[in-house]
C-alpha cells in the first residue's frame, strides 16, 4: 500500500568567460511517489490501539492511494569579483512542479469516501547580492523578491458526517473545487561584522519583508441521489460557490550580536535576531469557508561557544537559546474530520533548551562524533477554537492549550558515531541518533504520546581512481515504530510507520 519510487537527475555546467566572473547553470528533474501511508492503529479493534510493532500490515482500500510530484527547477548562478574586496552575485530560479494525489477517505473496500487531487506549483526567484570584504568590515546586502501561482482541484466524496457529525453518514456529499494561490515576496536586507580589535567583532543585519498574498476558490458541491427526504435543509450548502481572499505583510527583522575571541582556538558569540512568517487565508475545501490567520514572529536569542583542543584534533561546540514567540501558526487537524487540517495561531509561546556536539580525530583514520540536544516547548497562552463551554473541561475539553508542549517537538535528540578512512581507500562507519516521544497535535493527548525511537546505521566501502563503491544498511536493528500517531477519536485511530530497514549498494564517479 505504500510503495515508494524516487527518479532524479541533475546537470552542472560551469561558464568561466574570464578569470574574476563565473556562471554555474543547475537543471535537475524529480519523480517523487509514494502510496497510502496512514494505517488503522487498532487491527480494526476500535478503541484498543496497539504499538507498532503489533500492527497487522495489511490493508483493504477500494480506492489504491498515490501521492506525488514531478518537479523540474532550473538555476542560474553568476558571480563577478569586480576587486579583491568586492562581490556581486546574483541568484535565479525557475521551478515548476505537478502534483497527484488519491486517497481513501474511509480506508476500507466499501466505495464510500474518496479523493482525487491534482495541483501545478510555478516559482521564480531572483536575488541580487552585493559582499565587501574589508580588513575590520565584512558585510553582504541586496535584494529578493519571489513570485509564486500554485492551484489544486480536489474531486473527493464523503460521509455528511465530514461536514456535520450529527448527519447520518449514508448521505454522500460530492464536491469539485478549483484553488488557486497566488503570492508575490520581496525583502531588502544586510548582513555584516565589524571587528573593534582582535579580540571584539560586533555582528549587525536587518531585512526589511513584504509578502502579498492572494487566494481564489470555486466550487461545485452536490448529494449523490438528490437530497433524501426530510434533510431539505441541506440545500443551500449545494450548488456552485467562489470565495476570494488577499492580503498584504511587512516585517522589519533586525540582529544584533558580539563575538569574542577568547583565543586562537575558541570564541563566544551572542546573537539576537527577530524573525517571522507571514499571515494568510485557507479555504477549507470541504465546505469553502475562509479560515484566516495572522503572522508570527520570534524573538530568538542565542549564546554560541566554538572551540578546539588537541592542535585541532578536537573541536567542541555548544550553543544556548531562547525563544519568545508570538501568534505562532500551527497546523490543527478539523475535528470533525482529522484528515484535513488547518492553520491557527497559538497566542504566546516559548522555546528554550540548549544542543552540544563534538569531533575527535582518534587517529588519521578514525573519527569519533556525536552530540545531543535539549528543547522545552510550552504554549503560553492558546485558546481551543473547539471548546465547548457546555460540558466540563477535560482532556478532550480543553478551554486553553497553555502548558501543552508544541507538535512533533521532542524534549531530547542525539547522535554518536564512528567513521574510518584509510590510505589504501577502504573506509566505513557506524552511527546511531535518538529521539524522546512526540505528540502530534496541540492538545497533548495522554494517548498519542508516541515516537520515540533509537536507530542505528552502518555503511562499508571501497574508493579508487575516481570511484567510490559503497553498502549502506539504515534502521540496522529494524526498529518497528510510528512517526504519527493520533489515538484520541475511537474508531478512527490512525498512524503512520517509520522507515523500516533499507538495504542499498550505491557506486559514485567523479572525472
Amino acid at each position: 500500500a505504500d510503495a515508494t519510487e524516487l527518479w532524479t537527475g541533475r546537470f552542472k555546467l560551469l561558464f568561466e568567460p574570464t578569470d574574476n566572473f563565473k556562471i554555474i547553470s543547475t537543471s535537475s528533474y524529480t519523480e517523487n511517489f509514494a502510496g497510502e501511508d496512514v494505517i488503522d492503529a487498532t487491527n480494526g479493534n476500535p478503541g484498543l490501539p496497539v504499538s507498532a510493532s503489533q500492527v497487522i500490515r495489511e490493508v483493504a482500500y477500494d480506492t489504491p492511494g498515490r501521492e506525488g510530484t514531478e518537479t523540474f527547477i532550473q538555476s542560474i548562478n553568476a558571480t563577478w569579483d569586480i576587486s579583491d574586496r568586492v562581490q556581486f552575485h546574483s541568484i535565479t530560479t525557475y521551478q515548476d512542479t505537478d502534483y497527484v494525489r488519491i486517497e481513501d477517505f474511509d480506508r476500507t473496500p466499501a466505495p464510500i469516501a474518496a479523493r482525487d487531487r491534482t495541483g501545478v506549483d510555478e516559482a521564480y526567484s531572483q536575488e541580487l547580492r552585493g559582499k565587501y570584504l574589508g580588513d575590520a568590515l565584512n558585510v553582504a546586502g541586496g535584494f529578493y523578491y519571489f513570485e509564486n501561482e500554485d492551484g489544486f482541484t480536489d474531486t473527493f466524496s464523503v460521509p455528511a458526517t465530514a461536514v456535520n457529525p450529527a448527519l447520518p453518514a449514508s448521505i454522500l456529499i460530492d464536491r469539485v473545487s478549483q484553488t488557486t494561490n497566488e503570492t508575490r515576496n520581496f525583502a531588502f536586507f544586510v548582513d555584516g561584522q565589524y571587528s573593534l580589535n582582535d579580540t571584539i567583532d560586533l555582528l549587525f543585519g536587518a531585512r526589511y519583508d513584504n509578502e502579498q498574498l492572494e487566494n481564489t476558490s470555486v466550487s461545485e458541491t452536490s448529494i449523490q441521489g438528490g437530497i433524501p427526504p426530510g434533510f431539505e435543509f441541506l440545500a443551500p450548502l449545494l450548488g456552485s460557490q467562489s470565495t476570494i481572499t488577499d492580503a498584504d505583510y511587512e516585517a522589519f527583522l533586525p540582529k544584533f550580536g558580539v563575538r569574542l575571541n577568547l583565543t586562537d582556538d575558541a570564541n563566544l558569540a551572542f546573537v539576537s535576531q527577530r524573525a517571522y512568517r507571514a499571515g494568510g487565508a485557507q479555504i477549507i475545501i470541504l465546505d469553502g469557508s475562509v479560515n484566516e490567520f495572522d503572522p508570527e514572529f520570534l524573538w530568538n536569542y542565542e549564546l554560541a561557544l566554538r572551540t578546539e583542543w588537541l592542535d585541532g584534533r578536537l573541536r567542541w561546540n555548544a550553543n544556548i537559546y531562547y525563544s519568545d514567540w508570538s501568534d505562532q501558526q500551527v497546523l490543527e487537524p478539523l475535528e470533525a474530520f482529522p484528515t484535513f487540517s488547518q492553520t491557527v495561531n497559538a497566542g504566546q509561546s516559548t522555546l528554550y533548551g540548549f544542543e552540544t556536539d563534538f569531533s575527535l580525530d582518534a587517529t588519521d583514520e578514525l573519527q569519533i562524533y556525536g552530540g545531543i540536544g535539549y528543547s522545552f516547548t510550552e504554549f503560553d497562552d492558546f485558546p481551543n477554537g473547539n471548546f465547548d463551554p457546555a460540558l466540563p473541561p477535560s482532556e478532550t475539553n480543553q478551554a486553553n492549550f497553555a502548558g501543552n508542549r508544541f507538535p512533533f517537538a521532542p524534549r531530547w535528540s542525539g547522535n554518536f558515531g564512528v567513521t574510518y578512512a584509510d590510505e589504501h581507500g577502504f573506509f566505513g562507519g557506524v552511527d546511531a541518533n535518538f529521539q524522546s516521544e512526540v505528540f502530534a497535535e496541540s492538545s497533548n493527548f495522554a494517548i498519542n504520546e508516541c515516537c520515540d525511537r533509537l536507530l542505528m546505521n552502518a555503511r562499508i566501502g571501497y574508493a579508487w581512481n575516481g570511484f567510490r563503491l559503497s553498502a549502506y544498511v539504515r534502521n540496522a536493528l529494524d526498529d518497528e515504530y510510528y512517526s504519527f500517531f493520533n489515538g484520541a477519536q475511537v474508531g478512527n485511530e490512525i498512524a503512520r510507520f517509520g522507515n523500516p530497514r533499507t538495504y542499498a549498494v550505491r557506486l559514485d564517479a567523479s572525472f
